[in-house]
């Protein structure tokens, strides 16, 4: 079986010419194998193809990069595109200009300056506010006190002159009048002296109080019968004519009256 196959392999190689076989022989015992190395001709051509490959490849990637060229547009929109960018330029520089600048802080300087009299005009309007609201409570107390303690010494001018001077009940009666008219003359005397709006003292208190003394003394004359003057060795002084004796004192138990007292004295002393 196995001598069968051989045979039929070599029956299946083809039949080379023997004279085809002995120049075969021949050139490669006078050239070498054909593979062994390529001709000096083979090596330039390989260069040659890397080195032109090289080349197309490097056009071809410079052409696929190129931009488009942009198509030629209309001379008109381009022509207005440039006087539009110019005008906003000019815009531009008017707006940064160093005039409109100084223009601007001169607004911005006038609408502090509004502000800043406003806010002043609040303030004094506040600070007078105040000092009315405590000018009337001032006033309040001080005649509520004199209100409060002249009627007490009403009360004991009368009945120091009931005895002294024998006053009858007529007489009585009108002396009680003239003290009560003394008294609300008083009171507007001290009303002046918080609502005329002064700062500082008004000398001319003296001079009214003393007034006031003097007609309250000619009235309670008249009054009196000639035999009553002739007992009076003085004025009775049922009218003082100095206004720190209208005024608190600081003696006074009610120790509220003291700012009462001092802003009295503050104010009517010559």
């Amino acid at each position: 079986m196995n001598e069968d196959f051989d045979k039929l392999i070599r029956n299946a190689k083809p039949a080379v010419p023997e004279g085809a076989r002995a120049r075969v022989l021949e050139h490669v015992e006078a050239h070498g194998a054909v593979a062994s190395a390529p001709a000096p001709w083979r090596v330039l051509l390989r260069a040659a193809a890397l080195v032109l490959l090289a080349v197309f490849a490097g056009v071809a990637a410079a052409l696929a990069g190129r931009p488009e060229p942009a198509p030629a547009g209309d001379p008109v929109a381009e022509l207005a595109a440039e006087v539009k960018a110019l005008d906003a330029q000019v815009a531009a520089l008017e707006r940064d200009s160093a005039a409109l600048q100084l223009a601007k802080l001169q607004a911005e300087v006038a609408a502090l300056e509004t502000r800043r009299q406003a806010f002043e005009q609040a303030v004094t309007g506040l600070v007078e506010a105040h000092e009315l609201c405590e000018r009337e409570e001032w006033r309040q107390r001080h005649i509520e006190h004199m209100r409060r303690h002249y009627a007490e010494e009403q009360e004991a001018t009368i009945e120091r002159l009931r005895s002294e001077l024998n006053l009858s009940a007529e007489q009585e009666k009108e002396v009680r009048a003239l003290l009560t008219e003394a008294g609300k003359q008083a009171e507007g005397l001290i009303g002046e002296v918080y609502t005329s709006g002064r700062r500082r003292h008004d000398p001319r208190m003296h001079d009214k109080f003393a007034q006031l003394a003097s007609e309250t003394e000619t009235q309670l004359n008249a009054l009196l019968n000639e035999q009553q003057r002739g007992r009076m060795a003085g004025p009775t002084g049922i009218v003082s004519s100095e206004p720190e004796d209208w005024a608190p004192r600081s003696d006074f138990r009610d120790a509220t009256d003291l700012d009462v007292w001092t802003n009295w004295i503050n104010v009517t002393r010559e």
